[in-house]
């Protein structure tokens, strides 16, 4: 269940910086974006899997806290404080340039 609702939140992410990067920038951006969004996502999982692997006995933690639903937790904050950072950077960008030192 925890994994479901953890792909459900990458789901709705994904589409909603399809929707922004579509309205700002095009389709094409929208779509490279997606897939941007994807690849970290499967590289992360992966990575944090063999970490969580070695770390962690089959079982898990309890039983709906299983191995692969600890290293989607992992990945899930990584990618929070990740794309928090891009895209506000990003959208910085994209709304007027650096703001003005004082």
């Amino acid at each position: 269940m925890v994994a479901a609702i953890i792909f459900a939140i990458h789901g709705a992410v994904l589409v909603g910086v399809v929707i922004w990067k579509a309205r700002t920038e095009g389709w094409t951006e929208a779509a490279l974006a997606a897939a941007f969004l994807v690849i970290i996502f499967s590289v992360a999982w992966t990575l944090s899997g063999l970490l969580v692997t070695l770390l962690v006995e089959p079982e898990g933690i309890a039983s709906w806290m299983n191995r692969d639903t600890i290293s989607l937790v992992i990945v899930t904050l990584a990618e929070a404080v990740f794309y928090t950072v891009f895209f506000r950077v990003l959208r910085d960008k994209t709304e007027g340039g650096a703001k003005p030192s004082q």
